[in-house]
């Protein structure tokens, strides 16, 4: 099974939201394990 990637925005220091970063979750053996990565821009 493909892993999820979930993308996260914020939008309290803007009146738009703008892309903060991407949380990937990926199953493996039936445990679910996450990582957090920020956005260069």
């Amino acid at each position: 099974m493909a892993g999820k990637t979930i993308y996260a925005y914020e939008c309290w220091t803007s009146v738009s939201p703008s892309l903060m970063g991407r949380l990937f979750v990926d199953t493996l053996r039936g445990k679910e394990s996450c990582s957090f990565e920020y956005d260069t821009e």
